[in-house]
């Protein structure tokens, strides 16, 4: 009797156990994720696109959750509906009119009723760009009410806000799409030392860090809960000082760099190396830019030249060991390259070269070309030479030389999920 009674205890206590798991497992409503970040936003207004990088990607996201586009591009690039459920050719065929999304509220509980005219787009490209680029986070919907505030039909409002330093978002109760899982969201911002991040997720204070890909190897042995998308940053030498740089020593410092060893050891094979702004998985054609090192060569071209100033972000670790490695990889070839750390933003014209990280902003090729141009205040050719000449010719004076691709890290608190890469944060949820 009793062997049968223990086996039937512990079968009990089996289910229970395996119960109380998948009940963990599921979604729940409630609880506050507290994210920091190196990034500082000073407003959420899409009129006011910032030209930073990390400012940009981090505006998207944060403008993302609040103010929202007639349609989406989905993790393929492919255009879905968001505020507007479709869309056709009017009676002359000459503009593309939307349907918008019936019963969407504001957050100041009135109803979105959108005028005829922001629904209507000249007929004067193909459907595929006007799409990509209603689909940009800068296009988002805004309703601007009388008292200079900002109204948005996204999944969460702004609660509070403190330009460049925190800002508050508290969930849409009466959102289109659903509420959300989580009460509300917490960003610090400007929080650009790595280690006082830590500290303060190691304390229990904040439930999302920014993690370097040189990490990513000791955490996961820590099985640490990481977060890794795929590759959203570019790493590039880029020459844009002051004073011209003869195209040849242009040419002999990027041959003389050894992506391969940087990979192994310094980015501890993190991301992708490639010599193309656009990663494979996003253009299809990456691997086709030459990317070997040529010593050799290096040494022809670089014959007669001058000493050279490479600038790197000074809260940067990752960017100073890079550009010192390149400062080494240079002298076998013949070059000097001085290294100094920049401002906290190291701007154009501060050194002959520097290291930058570039962001991929979109999931449309075309559309993500376009920002990277942007980003780099370089002009982008006409899109009917095709994607591959128009990025050819953007690289082929020698100016940009893109080094690696790399991910987007997080480390993340047990009890935070459904946070997948640089996936949409409406759909995390915590765990009691």
């Amino acid at each position: 009797m009793w062997p049968t009674l223990s086996r039937s205890i512990a079968a009990a206590s089996a289910i229970i156990l395996v119960g109380s798991i998948e009940a963990a497992r599921r979604p729940r409503y409630g609880g506050v994720l507290r994210v920091e970040v190196s990034a500082a936003v000073q407003t959420l207004d899409p009129a006011d696109w910032p030209g930073d990088p990390a400012e940009a990607a981090l505006k998207a996201r944060l403008a993302g959750l609040v103010f929202e586009t007639l349609v989406r591009l989905d993790e393929k690039g492919r255009p879905q509906p968001c505020l507007a459920t479709s869309w056709s050719h009017d009676a002359a065929g000459r503009r593309w009119v939307f349907t918008p999304r019936a019963n969407v509220m504001l957050h100041n509980g009135a109803p979105w009723q959108p005028e005829e005219s922001a629904l209507a787009v000249p007929d004067d490209r193909p459907i595929e760009r006007i799409l990509s680029d209603l689909a940009r986070p800068r296009n988002a919907v805004v309703v601007r009410l009388p008292d200079g505030a900002l109204a948005g039909t996204g999944p969460f409002s702004v609660a509070r806000w403190e330009a460049g330093k925190s800002v508050t978002l508290a969930a849409h109760g009466a959102y289109w799409g659903g509420r959300p899982y989580l009460d509300s969201i917490e960003v610090r911002m400007a929080r650009t030392d790595r280690r006082q991040q830590a500290l303060d997720f190691e304390a229990g204070s904040v439930d999302a860090i920014e993690a370097a890909v040189t990490d990513v190897r000791r955490l996961r042995q820590r099985n640490a809960n990481v977060s890794i998308s795929p590759s959203l940053e570019i790493v590039a030498l880029v020459f844009d000082g002051p004073r011209a740089v003869a195209p040849l020593a242009q040419q002999a410092l990027a041959l003389s760099i050894d992506r391969t060893a940087i990979h192994t050891v310094l980015l501890q094979r993190q991301g992708e190396i490639s010599a193309a702004l656009l990663p494979q998985w996003l253009s299809g054609y990456s691997f086709v830019f030459p990317q070997a090192r040529d010593l050799a060569r290096a040494r022809q071209l670089a014959s007669g030249a001058l000493p050279l100033s490479l600038a790197y972000e000074r809260s940067d670790a990752l960017a100073r060991t890079i550009a010192e490695r390149i400062a080494v990889n240079a002298i076998e070839a013949g070059i000097i390259v001085r290294v100094a750390a920049g401002a906290v933003r190291v701007a154009a014209g501060t050194a002959d070269a520097r290291i930058v990280r570039l962001r991929i902003a979109s999931a449309d090729a075309e559309t993500a070309l376009d920002d990277l141009a942007a980003q780099l205040k370089i002009q982008t050719p006409p899109s009917a030479s095709g994607l591959y000449s128009a990025e050819r010719a953007m690289l082929g004076g020698g100016r940009v030389n893109p080094l690696f691709h790399l991910p987007v890290v997080w480390q993340l608190s047990p009890k935070v999920h459904g946070w997948s890469g640089e996936g949409r944060w409406e759909d995390v949820w915590l765990e009691p």
